[in-house]
C-alpha cells in the first residue's frame, strides 16, 4: 500500500504488513477499499524514489 506521512504529498510512504499481525486481514481490507488508516510501525528503509518503507504492526 502507498500513502503519505501526515497527508503531506512530499513524504510518500509505502507500507508492508508483518504476517504475524493479529489485525492483518482487517488492515488489508481497509487499504483495499481505500479507507484512511492510521498505522504504527517501523521505518525499515528509504526507497530509491525517496519514499519511506513502513513495516506496520
Amino acid at each position: 500500500a502507498k500513502g503519505f506521512l501526515d497527508n503531506d504529498q512530499s513524504f510518500p510512504v509505502r507500507v508492508t504488513l508483518k504476517s504475524d499481525s493479529q489485525f492483518l486481514d482487517k488492515i488489508k481490507a481497509m487499504l483495499i477499499v481505500g479507507k484512511t488508516a492510521t498505522l504504527r510501525g517501523t521505518c525499515t528503509e528509504v526507497a530509491s524514489d525517496g519514499s519511506v518503507i513502513l513495516q506496520a504492526f
